[in-house]
């Protein structure tokens, strides 16, 4: 015997069940496009910091530059910041006899400062990309 109140019932209770789904699915995308969102302006931010520091690095590799050209092929591919850090300490024998000529006194001030410059945009922009606190609500 076919009792149609069984039958509406679990109707009712299978759409009701959808229903909370489509809401649960719902509160989620809303969730996951409002992250997506900050995530995307923290990658803008962090695009702003890195391209600061690409700029202070250039002006760092002018200024370097003044002073003389990197000797070894390991040198001469180190970025800036490297290059500097190569050129203020002597770091072996190869290093001294390369530095001897170099007077790096009278730009130290000028380089520390484009180092600080470079490395501090890329690091906010590292921890604006990286960092979920800062692209999440």
């Amino acid at each position: 015997m076919w009792r149609p109140w069984c039958c509406s019932q679990h109707y009712e209770a299978r759409l009701t069940e959808g229903r909370k789904l489509i809401a649960q699915l719902a509160e989620g995308y809303d969730k996951a496009s409002s992250a997506l969102r900050s995530y995307a302006f923290a990658l803008e931010v962090a695009k702003a910091h890195y391209s600061n520091g690409k700029a202070n690095e250039q002006t760092l590799a002018e200024l370097i530059h003044t002073k003389g050209t990197a000797i070894t092929r390991e040198a001469q591919e180190a970025e800036p910041m490297r290059q500097w850090e190569d050129m203020r300490d002597t770091t072996g024998v190869m290093d001294f006899f390369a530095e001897l000529t170099m007077d790096v006194d009278d730009i130290r001030d000028d380089a520390n400062r484009g180092c600080r410059r470079t490395w501090s945009p890329v690091s906010r922009g590292r921890r604006s990309a990286d960092s979920p606190a800062s692209w999440t609500t």
